[in-house]
């Protein structure tokens, strides 16, 4: 399984793909720190992730046109879109829907919740 996680913060990634080593060893942990840089990240592989993490609240491209971009240059018919943010609240959930997530999972959950979340996408 390949995942890409796409956040500004590296403290958040970093945390990120140490769940993801743990909970799925055989899983890829990609990261990118800027959305506009995706594409030359994705073209150094020669397959697409099969989970897609965005940070909800990134600069200078925020999450909607990030993944926007994302769906209009790629094949991501076998991809889920996942918001990774720290605000989670149901109305924001709801609007991260609406902007074309597939899930939303919020940054403060604990390692444990983040495993089990992981675990739902295991092969």
């Amino acid at each position: 399984m390949n995942i890409l996680i796409i956040d500004d913060d590296v403290d958040d990634t970093t945390f990120f793909c140490e769940i993801v080593s743990e909970t799925l060893p055989m899983a890829r942990c990609i990261v990118e720190n800027d959305c506009k840089d995706f594409l030359s990240t994705m073209t150094r592989y020669p397959y697409l992730p099969e989970l897609i993490f965005i940070d909800g609240f990134m600069r200078p491209l925020a999450m909607p046109e990030c993944l926007t971009d994302i769906k209009n240059t790629l094949d991501c018919s076998h991809t889920t879109f996942i918001v990774f943010s720290g605000l989670t609240s149901e109305r924001q959930v709801a609007i991260f829907k609406k902007q074309g997530a597939d899930e939303v999972v919020c940054k403060s959950a604990t390692f444990e919740e983040l495993r089990q979340f992981l675990l739902r996408y295991a092969d």
